[in-house]
């Protein structure tokens, strides 16, 4: 079988666990009211290697008396997950960052024990980004149940592509787009720069050495150190780099197999992040059936572990010079393009959004919409709606 390595590849020894003594905030510099970087982990509780490559980074920048040029916080996402070595205790953090959870938090709700983690970390990201007017980078770190190579993942806008392109691993459009209720998108739908970073397996020694390679390539690519304040900066790059050598710069996502609560889901064993899958591949099972592939591509986040609603993602590989094109295309305004496709129109109520008439419309045309970023799709009737994020803030 395609892209199979013999196991789920959940074999490492599970990371021992973190105690009381772990906080909040771990690291936290510079005056508010400067940009600000801010960067999460811990956001599933069975992910502790961006934490510790938190605790490791903060270290070295405190012993090596460096001072960020702005506002750089580190905080973790669910503690009390964290040190029960669970994803979650009742919800899912990491799909709470709606308008309605949010109102209900701040009204003072707490039903479950995600909410009192909800409110805490809200509570301290909130301050940060309200004093940097508006100016924010988020990096938010995590792991998979599978093996494979670090990866990067954001919404399509130039400046995301920008400070990511510092990152010498793949780079995954499409995903974030499809996921409701993440940090990451809370972050992306107010402009700010947001990136996502996976680590490797949850449990894997190198997954810790991963994320801290991307904290350090991170703090300089958004301005906070000067490349000449971290002198192994390119040990940093080669140990993305050589953890995914030979694979795509840029994967788009296709599709998302989301897991419904009876289906009964279990994905096939021993597939990798970026393991290659043929068209009407055998994935899953589910009580309904077999779940194939719809498509020649690759697949990313295949579930193994009990708690997670998102199956796996099947992407294909976008060539570089498409996304050069899209760069100019977006610089020089040429969206204006778009609207005088045959059924493509922009939506009368939401300005970032284009309505598709599927009955007009040609094949091509959401390929189109991609290359401007509008890569999140939802169905509306006869319509595809396609949305993107806007563009960055900038300083």
């Amino acid at each position: 079988m395609s892209g199979l390595s013999g196991s789920s590849g959940a074999t490492a020894a599970p990371l021992e666990r973190f105690g009381p003594e772990l906080g909040r905030v771990l690291f936290a510099s510079g005056a508010r009211g400067s940009r600000a970087l801010i960067v999460t982990a811990g956001m599933h509780g069975n992910e502790p290697s961006g934490v510790r490559a938190m605790l490791e980074v903060a270290s070295q920048l405190r012993s090596r008396g460096l001072e960020t040029r702005g506002r750089c916080l580190f905080a973790v996402g669910n503690l009390a997950a964290l040190r029960a070595g669970v994803r979650f205790l009742g919800t899912d953090l990491n799909r709470c960052f709606d308008a309605s959870t949010l109102a209900a938090i701040e009204s003072g709700r707490r039903d479950g024990p995600e909410d009192q983690e909800l409110a805490e970390l809200f509570g301290v990201i909130e301050p940060e980004v309200a004093a940097g007017g508006g100016l924010v980078d988020f990096v938010d770190l995590h792991s998979a149940s599978a093996q494979g190579p670090p990866f990067a993942l954001f919404g399509d806008t130039l400046r995301n592509r920008r400070i990511a392109a510092d990152l010498p691993c793949p780079k995954i459009l499409g995903l974030e787009e499809t996921v409701d209720g993440s940090l990451l998108s809370w972050f992306g739908d107010r402009g700010h720069t947001s990136i996502g970073v996976e680590g490797g397996q949850h449990d894997e020694a190198c997954t810790v050495a991963h994320h801290v390679a991307v904290l350090w390539l991170m703090l300089v690519a958004t301005g906070q150190l000067l490349a000449a304040d971290v002198p192994d900066l390119e040990r940093s790059r080669e140990v993305l780099a050589q953890a995914s050598a030979g694979l795509p710069q840029f994967v788009g996502v296709r599709e998302r197999h989301h897991v419904e609560p009876d289906s009964s889901f279990k994905m096939r064993p021993g597939y990798k992040n970026f393991a290659p899958i043929r068209r009407g591949e055998v994935l899953a099972d589910e009580a309904a059936g077999e779940v194939r592939a719809g498509f020649k591509g690759r697949i990313l986040l295949p579930l193994y572990q009990g708690q997670g609603e998102d199956g796996f993602f099947l992407g294909t590989e976008i060539n570089e010079g498409w996304l050069k094109l899209s760069a100019r295309l977006r610089s020089r305004g040429a969206e204006r393009w778009l609207l005088r496709l045959p059924g493509v129109r922009r939506d009368p109520d939401r300005e970032d959004h284009l309505l598709v008439d599927r009955r007009v419309a040609r094949l091509r045309a959401l390929d189109l919409c991609h290359l401007f970023g509008y890569r999140r799709v939802s169905e509306a009737g006869a319509y595809l709606r396609v949305m993107r994020r806007r563009e960055g803030l900038e300083a």
